[in-house]
């Protein structure tokens, strides 16, 4: 193997990432001009640049895409509501009270941490981008003030590598930093800028940068390379940042073959990298709805202009004016006068070069058809159903939610696939960060080394499970029937309804608190019973000392039942 210099084999990887990417990137732009302009960074120029216009004419898309982002955001990771659950791999263990208690102080803990950081913010940012372009991404970090810190990314600036399962576990990144942020990064140390200090690390980065910083340009853009893959050699038994699992390198570009601005590791790959759908072992998306809602979009910028230029000729259309008014001052606005001699040279008077009384009614029809086309690709009608319901309206609450989760279930390959690729990961890099800063509840003793699982109770996660639970539903109305007309409640033996109360609470994302566990269960019924059995045995109690009370108060001298009862025994 060739032995390469850190800075050559970072340049040489991220050169390969940069042309697996290269048949992307005249797409994704096509799409961002007509949809979200001010998105992608396509050359170098496009950071920090006001020049971007808006230049969209029909914007039904773009208010498609954001009724998108909000929908995934509120029905996968809404920041109003718990959208996830930590429980552990064996569904008995959850049972006991102490693995119980544990596994929701964790749950409302990392929940917490995306309140307080900028998960939500740059989750939805995410959520519109993967609509438009397919794939998302973002550097998640520890943070000292919120844990957790995303640096959101946006299509172009980075490339995406992918391992033998094809899942991403490296990301190249194009940026531009100021000298400033240079200096305070990796210079300095990461130490706020005061004074020069002696023990700055100049060695780091170019004498561009050096110059600059020393002439008081500390606004200058410099274009810097960042790659994070994983370290294909290192020693696991060492915890330094050479030898950890994934190597983070960052480049100033242009500088000579030696230099490394910065060179440091992670223990977990530190990006989310989402893709919407992707075929076989593509890196990026390959069918999305910015692709799909495309032809649509370019469709109806251009019946746009084409309406415009019909209403234009309306009212400004061209003119036939006589010759003689060449050289003459003439007013055609509304109310305005022009005088000419109708008997003079150039007979004639002024009207239309053509037949301007269009009728636009055709394609304004075929607007709304190709903006429908465009709001179902981007699954408006879907989160905006109630809005949009035509036809006939649902008979009641039931019907509603039916049609709803029927329509949520069109997400459902999509919903299974951000749960791998973002939502999962994002939780792992919360609680390992938690866990390093200390801030993990003791673990219980039955449960320390065991895998955890995530349990999503978001909006779009119920109404994918909500199809089992429609089984469900239907046997417990078949075996309440049965008990009705039987008149037999012995029917229900033969279901477990605590199971069935547990499984509903699953796929509700019902509070874990509400729900008791088997031990709680059995010690209420075990109680009830007891109180049950001590109530039963003094009302027998009560009942024979009433028994007794009556006997001793009958009288012996009458003839009654009583009194042949004592006769037959003294007659024996």
């Amino acid at each position: 193997m060739e032995n390469l210099t850190t800075r050559e084999a970072a340049s040489r990887r991220l050169a390969s990432l940069k042309l697996e990417r290269s048949s992307w990137m005249s797409h994704w732009k096509e799409i961002g001009e007509v949809l979200l302009p001010r998105t992608g960074r396509f050359f170098a120029t496009d950071e920090n640049r006001g020049s971007r216009k808006n230049d969209i004419l029909d914007d039904t898309a773009t208010g498609a895409l954001g009724t998108l982002g909000a929908g995934m955001q509120y029905g996968q990771t809404s920041p109003a509501r718990p959208w996830v659950r930590i429980e552990t791999s064996d569904p008995d263990l959850m049972e006991h009270a102490d693995v119980s208690l544990w596994c929701d102080q964790v749950t409302r803990l990392i929940l917490m941490v995306f309140a307080r950081s900028n998960t939500y913010n740059t989750l939805h940012s995410m959520y519109e981008e993967l609509g438009a372009y397919g794939v998302a991404a973002s550097i998640v970090l520890p943070d000292y003030e919120n844990i957790i810190h995303h640096t959101p990314l946006t299509i172009g600036e980075y490339t995406l590598g992918t391992n033998s399962k094809n899942q991403v576990d490296s990301l190249g990144r194009e940026l531009q930093m100021t000298v400033a942020q240079i200096v305070e990064k990796y210079v300095a140390g990461g130490t706020a800028l005061k004074e020069r200090s002696g023990s700055w690390d100049w060695s780091r980065v170019s004498s561009q940068i050096k110059n600059a910083w020393d002439r008081h340009e500390v606004d200058s853009w410099i274009r810097v390379q960042q790659l994070i893959e994983p370290r294909k050699f290192r020693d696991p038994e060492k915890r330094d940042n050479k030898n950890m699992a994934w190597r983070n390198v960052v480049i100033e570009e242009g500088a000579n073959a030696d230099l490394v601005m910065h060179e440091g590791g992670f223990r977990r790959f530190p990006v989310i990298a989402p893709r919407w759908h992707v075929s076989g072992n593509d890196v990026y998306g390959s069918t999305w709805p910015g692709a799909r809602a495309l032809g649509g979009i370019k469709q109806l910028q251009f019946e746009h202009m084409r309406k415009a230029q019909a209403i234009d000729f309306q009212t400004n259309p061209p003119l036939m004016v006589p010759s003689h008014l060449k050289n003459q001052e003439s007013d055609f606005l509304p109310g305005g006068v022009t005088y000419f001699d109708p008997g003079g040279a150039g007979l004639g008077k002024v009207e239309s070069a053509f037949k301007v009384d269009l009728n636009l009614q055709h394609l304004l029809l075929d607007i709304n058809d190709v903006r429908q086309m465009v709001n179902a690709a981007f699954y408006a009608d879907v989160f905006l159903m109630m809005d949009r319901l035509q036809g006939i309206q649902p008979r009641n609450q039931r019907e509603v939610e039916e049609r709803h989760e029927e329509k949520l279930l069109m997400l459902g390959p999509v919903v299974e696939r951000q749960q791998n690729e973002c939502l999962g990961p994002l939780i792992d890099i919360a609680f390992d960060a938690l866990s390093e800063a200390g801030a993990l509840p003791p673990v219980p003793e039955s449960i320390e080394g065991m895998d955890l699982e995530f349990k999503y109770t978001s909006v779009l996660a119920q109404a994918q499970r909500r199809a089992s639970m429609a089984g469900v539903d239907r046997i417990v109305g078949a075996v309440a029937s049965i008990a009705a007309a039987k008149q037999d409640p012995s029917v229900w033996d033969k279901v477990d309804t605590d199971v069935i109360i547990d499984k509903a609470a699953g796929y509700e994302g019902v509070d874990a608190e509400i729900i008791r566990g088997k031990e709680d269960t059995q010690r209420i019924r075990e109680a009830r019973a007891q109180a049950q059995q001590a109530q039963q045995q003094m009302a027998e109690a009560q009942q024979a000392a009433e028994t007794a009370k009556t006997l001793a108060a009958a009288p012996m001298t009458t003839d009654n039942a009583l009194t042949n009862v004592v006769k037959g025994f003294a007659n024996q």
